[in-house]
């Protein structure tokens, strides 16, 4: 069993035109590194077991090269597998210490990524905002002279059907 990083991707290709090489970036980006295999931890404590398993065999041998007997033999072999473990902590410590800086620097580059990306976004909604404010300023103002000109129609047939009136009355006086 394998455990990853669990991530939000909230970015979505609206767009209708997708490039090979853009899906090509996505797949790679959503590929994320394995945190925790348990086939490695497997690994890892077989090995941690042989190393203790040889390092008491050694200094068993020693302690016996060396005639220490009863607690002095005890003392040296808890002295010997005390520094073994030390030296694997350490080595643990300096280790997870590099991959955890490692692992910090890389979510730092990724949260400067969306931040930077947060940033345009916001920009490009600014920019539609001041867009939309005009069209709409724009459309009143249309709106405005639309209805200037619908009343200069009104106004114009309202004269024109005076002049008619007024010629139909002045041939009818005429003819008569």
């Amino acid at each position: 069993m394998q455990i990853r990083r669990t991530t939000t991707n909230s970015r979505s290709n609206t767009s209708s035109k997708s490039s090979s090489s853009s899906s090509k970036e996505n797949n790679v980006r959503n590929i994320e590194p394995v945190l925790y295999s348990e086939v490695a931890v497997r690994f890892n404590e077989n090995s941690l077991e042989q190393c203790r398993t040889s390092v008491s065999a050694l200094s068993g041998c020693v302690a016996g090269i060396l005639g220490l007997t009863s607690y002095k033999g005890f003392i040296f072999y808890a002295f010997s597998m005390f520094f073994l473990s030390f030296l694997i902590y350490l080595c643990a410590f300096i280790y997870g210490k590099r991959r955890l800086e490692a692992y910090i620097t890389q979510l730092e580059e990724e949260l400067e990524e969306e931040q930077t990306n947060t940033e345009i976004i916001c920009d490009k909604h600014k920019k539609l905002a001041i867009i939309v404010e005009q069209l709409m300023l724009d459309l009143a103002a249309e709106k405005v002279n639309n209805q200037k000109a619908e009343a200069e129609k009104a106004s114009v047939r309202v004269r024109n059907m005076k002049r008619r009136e007024e010629e139909v009355t002045q041939m009818k006086t005429t003819f008569t």
